[in-house]
């Protein structure tokens, strides 16, 4: 078995696909093939009496529809190229697997026939897409597609201002309101007529584009009680690898590798403890007994969307003693999570609709954005970490003291930001002079 390894250009994988298959190979992984600018790549071929076998690798735990296009691609491009196809199928992965035994992760399905029916509508589809390539750009279509599953790259050129304090910024309003509000020739949050009735979080996001300032409910106050001194904030980072090294650990499931916690005592003095996994090592216990030594005490612990860090704590017990286990349990009694505190009392214009911690911090606070960072986003960070922990973290081309560096950095912004944004909160609820 021969590969075609995925950092080279894009013209030296196609040359060296078609260098290998000259030579005689049969067995491809990462094979690259071209044909009048359609382009195909393959997770493996494999050659048969009957023609080549091609294999889609997914990382998922079953296969889906939407597998079987890229295959149907790359059976009508490497045909074109003559090289028959004779099967398609996906592996995707035994969600039961463990790596403690020998059985083969992958499953295989046979997806042939779905694939030639998908083929064979690309001898009209290219012609088509060629024709619409070649009249320029079109012209907008506006709708939801614009936005979902996330927001158009072209958005900005194609809608001007469509996506600046726009409908499409309201918080959870119903398909048919926004109909009935473009119906009136309403294009801004800002003119939504008052007498539209809209849920509680719409509504203060009009009241704050209205104003052009922060809107906060009279409730704040009550949510913000119970946050009380010492206090911990604490956020994990975690990885989901598809075939994990771990004992016991199944595909997708959620590992802990890392934790930032910033503490706040009664004299409102502020700390910072830090973990992260050492390559090679099982986290879990180790983080385990990390966290028993230092949420020991009656500290409110503080979280932006706790669900995850109550599912870590969770799990994280049956990898310590059972003393430790009993200090991880107490600990969940004691979360307080941010994130409703703020989407249920707070909307700033720029928030613009969404109340992720990153969305808050910058509309609340842009000296602690994340842009200045190395990592800046959740998925960048699993990468690195999973790289890290297996040993791989070289291929990001950072020495190990830049990847520690890094990840630390992002990890310990999260649990500083809403040490300031608790603070930000407090100004907020408390009565103007």
């Amino acid at each position: 078995m021969e590969t075609i390894e995925r950092n080279q250009a894009w013209s030296e994988r196609i040359a060296l696909t078609a260098l290998k298959l000259q030579q005689g190979a049969s067995d491809l992984i990462g094979a690259c093939f071209e044909v009048d600018g359609v382009c195909a790549t393959v997770d493996h071929i494999r050659l048969t009496d009957s023609g080549w076998i091609i294999t889609s690798v997914r990382g998922a735990a079953s296969p889906k529809p939407a597998h079987n296009g890229p295959l149907a691609q790359a059976m009508w491009v490497m045909r074109q190229c003559g090289h028959p196809v004779a099967e398609a199928q996906v592996a995707t992965i035994k969600p039961d697997w463990v790596a403690s035994t020998t059985d083969s992760p992958f499953r295989l399905k046979r997806v042939t026939q779905s694939a030639e029916t998908r083929a064979a509508h690309l001898d009209e589809l290219i012609p088509t897409l060629r024709s619409v390539v070649a009249s320029g750009d079109p012209g907008p279509t506006p709708g939801s597609h614009c936005h979902k599953p996330g927001p158009c790259p072209h958005l900005a050129t194609c809608q001007p201002g469509a996506g600046d304090r726009g409908l499409s910024e309201l918080y959870r309003v119903k398909a048919k309101v926004i109909r009935q509000l473009d119906a009136q020739g309403v294009t801004h949050i800002s003119d939504i007529p008052e007498t539209t009735p809209l849920p509680p979080i719409a509504s203060r996001q009009r009241r704050a584009h209205m104003s052009g300032r922060v809107a906060v409910s009279n409730t704040l106050h009550a949510a913000l009680s119970r946050i009380t001194r010492p206090t911990v904030y604490i956020d994990f980072e975690a990885i989901q690898p598809a075939l994990p090294d771990w004992p016991d650990a199944r595909p997708f499931g959620v590992l802990p590798v890392q934790v930032s916690l910033h503490t706040l005592d009664e004299d409102d003095q502020l700390t910072h403890e830090e973990w992260l996994a050492q390559p090679g090592q099982d986290p879990r216990p180790h983080l385990a007994a990390f966290l028993a030594e230092h949420l020991h005490n009656d500290a409110t612990l503080v979280a932006y969307h706790s669900t995850f860090e109550l599912n870590v704590l969770k799990k994280l017990e049956a990898f310590c003693s059972p003393a430790d286990a009993k200090v991880l349990a107490a600990a969940q009694t004691r979360i307080v999570d941010m994130l409703p505190m703020v989407r249920d009392n707070v909307y700033h214009p720029d928030f613009k609709g969404k109340f992720s911690l990153k969305s808050v911090v910058e509309a609340l606070l842009p000296d602690l954005s994340y842009r200045g960072l190395t990592i800046r986003r959740g998925d960048e960070a699993s990468l690195v970490l999973e790289a890290h922990c297996r040993g791989q973290a070289g291929a990001f081309g950072w020495s190990e003291p830049e990847r520690t560096r890094a990840l630390l950095e992002y990890c310990g912004r999260d649990t500083l930001v809403m040490v300031h944004l608790e603070s930000v909160l407090r100004e907020l609820a408390s009565p103007s002079d």
